[in-house]
């Protein structure tokens, strides 16, 4: 709060005395705190201060760690932001390993780049993530990608995405049955 409030008064160097005089403390403080500062360094254009911090919340055993995924989505979104997408795409590989949820950080990553009309790169991570065994995509990953096709005038890529959605949820639902 204290950063923002000098960044607000644009009087940057109180608010990076501010950052550096608590970064000691910052192994201790949660990643939602975590994730806090770095969306107001971004916001104010500290980027090198906010690659540093995330470089720290990977490497250090910081409380939860990136277990909520918004931090690998943070720093990926901002580099889209900035039409970095080779460095977005290089963040993603190094902490997508990190995350409790990784569908959160395939399904940024791949709305992303529908977004930015980059179909091609999002059916390959799209393919990647429906190749992991460990977890599905979600229906909003499959709604990105069936819209991207329609948009595109895919319509047949798109009805074959719904009927992988169908595939995925009826495979979902009789594991369930199976283990009650």
């Amino acid at each position: 709060m204290f950063m923002e409030h000098w960044f607000k008064q644009e009087m940057d160097e109180k608010a990076m005395e501010c950052y550096l005089s608590s970064k000691e403390e910052f192994s201790k403080i949660y990643a939602t705190a975590a994730n806090a500062l770095l969306k107001v360094l971004l916001r104010y254009g500290k980027k090198t201060e906010a690659c540093l911090l995330f470089g720290q919340m990977m490497e250090k055993d910081w409380n939860l760690r990136m277990s909520d995924s918004e931090s690998c989505n943070i720093m990926v979104n901002e580099c889209f932001k900035l039409g970095k997408i080779s460095e977005a795409v290089e963040i993603f590989h190094k902490s997508v390993g990190t995350v409790s949820y990784p569908q959160l950080c395939y399904r940024n990553l791949i709305t992303k780049f529908c977004e930015q009309d980059l179909l091609s790169e999002a059916e390959q991570f799209f393919a990647e993530m429906c190749s992991k065994k460990f977890f599905l995509p979600d229906v909003p990953t499959y709604r990105t990608m069936m819209d991207a096709y329609v948009k595109k005038g895919r319509v047949s890529d798109a009805v074959k995405t719904v009927n992988q959605t169908l595939d995925a949820s009826l495979t979902y639902i009789a594991k369930k049955v199976l283990v009650m």
